[in-house]
């Protein structure tokens, strides 16, 4: 009979374990990992769009604002890729001319505004979901090393025709 060893899960293992509420819980830490990079992914790619969105909307509003015509193939592709990301604000103030022969373009300053604000709120979600689940894999690791190190440790059993020993020691004599 040989001393049991412990032995701790590989990352790709499920850990079970029971959270402070009681819960039953099974993590797998590979997956909480894929979860945390396609968060990261998501992120990315949200920022990058409204990146592009507010440069692109940004020189249309320069543009429009000099009265940059749109003859030229830079600027007829800014106001082209511009009426793209404007379409939902259009329609909603009306352009201003104004007396040097500018436009003020009021949907691309809206939509840079939306943009800028949606980006900031979903980046926002998506960095909370992130910690939690970062928080929820650490406090998994650690209840899984907590687990692992405080195995109950296998005490020899007292055999059955050992007994107690019993106190031989005399009494004092009552006096009576």
């Amino acid at each position: 009979m040989g001393a049991e060893v412990a032995q701790t899960p590989t990352v790709a293992e499920s850990v079970h374990h029971e959270r402070k509420d009681g819960a039953q819980v099974s993590s797998n830490t590979s997956g909480s990992s894929a979860a945390l990079t396609v968060i990261r992914a998501i992120t990315w790619l949200v920022y990058a769009f409204a990146m592009a969105a507010i440069v692109v909307l940004g020189f249309a509003f320069v543009l429009a604002l000099f009265g940059a015509s749109g003859g030229s193939a830079f600027s007829s592709l800014i106001y082209d890729t511009a009426q793209i990301f404007m379409r939902p604000f259009v329609g909603m103030i009306t352009p201003t001319e104004l007396a040097s022969g500018g436009i003020v373009i009021w949907a691309a300053l809206i939509a840079v505004a939306a943009y800028a604000v949606a980006a900031a709120v979903i980046g926002s979600l998506l960095g909370y979901v992130s910690r939690k689940l970062h928080v929820s894999r650490a406090e998994d690791a650690k209840l899984a090393s907590a687990q692992a190190t405080s195995a109950p440790a296998q005490q020899p059993a007292s055999s059955p025709t050992q007994q107690p020993q019993q106190d031989n020691r005399a009494e004092p004599p009552t006096q009576g």
